[in-house]
């Protein structure tokens, strides 16, 4: 119940809101832990069912009663009083709420009835209550008042069987257990729309597999929801979730404007189409950085992209640094033809004092995160104090393996410098060149810095372990 009141922001309890960590989580993100608090309750419950006080039970569940009654007109006067309710849908909630309690309730009741002479039946009486509702929450069919009711009338049914299962009446059971069976393939089957039948999970779509293929381990995308890139194990920058690291809300600051950074500070979701929408006129003032960090394809959901809602991609189609790669009935894929790619050489670098600069800099103009890397005052090895002058030679870089915790790399090295690895800096990287460790650092105010001793080597291979976004290493 705790729990369940921040989520709504229930006076007093909201102030939770303001700790370290939790402010950075919308109450929405609590969900987890409070259903594991709900199952941690329920062991308890299943535990000591031989020492449960009714009395006390009685007690307690009027207090209950009496605060969410408190509560629910609480939220009532919040949103406007009773003329605000939609009493249709209102009474079909509270309906179904007090069937629902009143059924637990009672089996509970007998459950603890059975306590006084067998344990077992007791907790075999409680684990049927706990599965009943269980079964509530499997995401069947759709919101449609038939399937919610046959939700319903299923939870019940599996209450039922478990019951009569306990009382030894076990063809009626059976016959119960069988319509319970049957209730339960129909709601699968049945729907039209909604889970579980609205993609194969296992299957990436065609433009997934496609971009799979075109990205590899070199080039990033952005416009897939971040919940499902993973079907095809493609980088896409859009996020959802408060576990971003630092830099990469630095790269918001950077890419957007304030109001989409506001957004991303408030819900920690950074999405090009969906939960937040990133304008693509934005796109066209920051492409430099979007070219510098990989971001090579843009997804056009035409959920989203199309007449009736935005059509800010059109002028993109007429820009001559940008191409139609992909095209099918679900999206359209823009290719920016200027992309750099994720890990280069560079044997020049420049110094700043500190972070706040870098960003400045590249915020007054992002053309100029095209330029040679930059470190921070103070960071900077003194195996590399000397920025090189001259013309060399860019080595070509093999990737031998890019894993979420692990990157190695092959190439051959004219002289120091630095391997520029886009992929976000954070504490706890090692790396090392041709087996020997090097420090890790941060350049471009997002990257890392791994020093690996003074002159040109040939044939160099270049590890690192427990290292994720953008990393540079001193050669």
């Amino acid at each position: 119940m705790f729990l369940l009141l921040r989520y709504v922001s229930f006076p007093v309890i909201s102030l939770l809101n303001y700790l370290p960590i939790i402010s950075r989580q919308s109450p929405k993100h609590a969900n987890g832990l409070t259903v594991f608090f709900f199952v941690i309750a329920s062991v308890f419950a299943f535990e000591y069912i031989q020492v449960w006080d009714f009395s006390r039970i009685k007690k307690i569940l009027s207090g209950l009663v009496v605060l969410i009654v408190a509560f629910v007109s609480w939220l009532i006067s919040k949103q406007g009083g009773f003329y605000a309710i939609e009493m249709g849908k209102a009474l079909q909630h509270v309906s179904i709420t007090l069937i629902l309690f009143s059924a637990a309730i009672a089996a509970l009741r007998l459950s603890a009835g059975w306590a006084r002479y067998s344990i077992s039946k007791a907790q075999y009486g409680v684990l049927a209550v706990l599965t009943a509702e269980l079964i509530l929450y499997i995401p069947f069919g759709n919101s449609n008042s038939v399937f919610l009711w046959a939700r319903i009338g299923l939870s019940g049914l599996v209450l039922a069987c478990g019951m009569l299962l306990l009382n030894h009446r076990y063809l009626t059971a059976g016959l119960t257990g069988f319509v319970a069976l049957a209730t339960y393939i129909s709601l699968i089957v049945l729907p039209d729309t909604g889970l579980p039948v609205q993609f194969e999970l296992d299957e990436p779509p065609a433009y997934m597999q496609w971009l799979r293929e075109h990205t590899g381990s070199n080039y990033r995308t952005f416009g897939i929801q971040p919940e499902t890139s993973s079907l095809g194990a493609i980088q896409d920058i859009g996020v959802v979730g408060p576990f971003g690291l630092q830099e990469f809300h630095n790269l918001v600051r950077l890419i957007s404007n304030e109001e989409d950074l506001r957004g991303y500070e408030i819900s920690t979701t950074f999405t090009l189409a969906g939960y937040m929408n990133f304008e693509l006129e934005q796109y066209t003032l920051v492409k430099p950085i979007f070219d510098w960090i990989g971001v090579r394809y843009l997804i056009l959901d035409h959920g989203y992209f199309n007449s009736q809602q935005r059509i800010d991609h059109i002028p993109l189609l007429s820009e001559p640094e940008l191409r139609v790669a992909y095209e099918d009935e679900r999206v359209t894929v823009i290719e920016s033809q200027l992309v750099k790619p994720r890990v280069f050489f560079s044997p020049y670098y420049r110094v700043f004092h500190d972070q706040e600069s870098i960003l400045a800099f590249f915020q007054d103009d992002p053309r100029e995160i095209l330029g040679p890397p930059i470190l921070e005052k103070g960071s900077i090895p003194e195996t590399i104090k000397d920025s090189k002058s001259g013309e060399f030679p860019l080595p070509k870089i093999a990737t031998e393996l890019y894993t979420a915790n692990r990157l190695r790399f092959a190439f051959e090295a004219p002289t120091s410098g630095l391997l520029v690895i886009k992929d976000g800096f954070y504490p706890g990287w090692r790396a090392t060149i041709d087996g020997k460790d090097a420090d890790v650092l941060r350049v471009n105010e997002k990257q890392s810095c791994v020093e690996m001793g003074r002159g040109g080597r040939r044939g160099a291979k270049g590890e690192i372990e427990e290292f994720s976004l953008n990393h540079v290493s001193p050669i």
